[in-house]
């Protein structure tokens, strides 16, 4: 065998600086920091009290995204979601032709309505409910992810890789929560005592306000028969918000289903708009 060249031992060289370049410039992975269970409990705790005060009057533009077992999926669509926390919310989705959808909750009480079917439905526990109670709580809790652990569950959390999960059980519901490491929730799934099963994620988050708020919900039932995606696309909030903002209106035109006719008619896929 003869020795290399010059040129065939410059471009050797040549090439071995380039390996060792890159391979300065590229990331190095790094272990993930491991959290203590007390110190993400703060964290927690401090950016919940954030939500659930900035919580009590805020106003978002978000984008929806809908699909149903039966149907499909929606084309996407542009609302206001409107949030007086603990218990009042309302979703309005635009059209060309003025409002698609447009529902409300207040306690147990709820109101939802399709101004271009001319169809709605309306529940409240003193006469008609749903058989689901606290229905804005619910909403209100699922959107801002304002979850809120005892003590005891805290204690007995558990490792699910970087989470860390904790369970436990509300007033005749089971809640399950994955907490990431800067004391944000990443997924729940709660099981409620009136049959009710919802999971959420929350894939991102944005700084706004002085707080951490959800900036993407993705939300589905317990059967996998409805699954919705909510995208935060500029979030205001306020010193207080006007009660008759907060509320949805059926007018003469709309007809009021029952709950189980009402979800069939969603279900089906007819346009929504």
């Amino acid at each position: 065998m003869t020795a290399p060249g010059p040129r065939r031992r410059l471009r050797t060289l040549a090439w071995l600086a380039l390996a060792m370049l890159a391979a300065s410039c590229a990331p190095h992975r790094v272990a993930p920091v491991f959290v203590l269970p007390e110190t993400r409990a703060a964290r927690f705790q401090a950016a919940l009290a954030d939500r659930e005060k900035l919580g009590r009057a805020a106003v978002a533009d978000v984008t929806l995204w809908l699909r149903t077992a039966v149907a499909g999926a929606y084309p996407a669509a542009n609302g206001v979601l409107a949030l007086a926390g603990p218990d009042a919310a309302r979703l309005r989705v635009a059209s060309a032709f003025g409002t698609a959808f447009d529902a409300s909750a207040r306690g147990d009480s709820l109101l939802v309505v399709l101004p271009a079917r001319r169809i709605g439905v309306a529940a409240d526990a003193s006469r008609d409910s749903l058989g689901v109670r606290g229905l804005s709580e619910l909403a209100f809790r699922l959107l801002a992810a304002a979850w809120r652990p005892p003590e005891r569950a805290w204690e007995e959390a558990a490792w699910s890789g970087s989470l860390l999960v904790l369970d436990w059980e509300e007033g005749g519901d089971s809640l399950r929560l994955a907490i990431d490491g800067d004391g944000l929730p990443a997924r729940v799934r709660l099981r409620r005592g009136d049959g009710l099963e919802v999971r959420a994620r929350y894939p991102r988050w944005r700084a706004g306000g002085g707080a951490a708020w959800p900036a993407e919900v993705e939300l589905e039932d317990g059967e996998g028969r409805i699954r919705a995606r909510c995208r935060v696309e500029r979030l205001d909030f306020r010193a207080q918000l006007n009660s008759a903002r907060m509320a949805a209106r059926a007018g003469d035109r709309i007809r009021l289903l029952d709950w189980p006719s009402f979800r069939r008619a969603l279900e089906r896929g007819e346009d929504l708009r």
